[in-house]
């Protein structure tokens, strides 16, 4: 079950991610370095959730 929570999580947001960046290459080429900072950004906070889900997983696992 833990382990389905935090694949669902990866893909969804590389399902949000990919398409996105696959369309800024096909319509401007290659995407503005604002558009890659944003991306940046949202990919640092989503590392930092995939920690916060695995720590939660290891005290579960911990209190059984």
């Amino acid at each position: 079950m833990r382990v389905n929570i935090l694949h669902n999580c990866i893909t969804r947001v590389l399902g949000l991610l990919m398409p996105r960046c696959a369309v800024h290459f096909l319509v401007n080429e290659a995407p503005e370095a604002s558009e890659v900072l944003h991306l940046k950004e949202k990919i640092a906070k989503l590392a930092s959730e995939v920690e916060r889900l695995k720590a939660t997983e290891k005290e579960m696992r911990d209190s059984l």
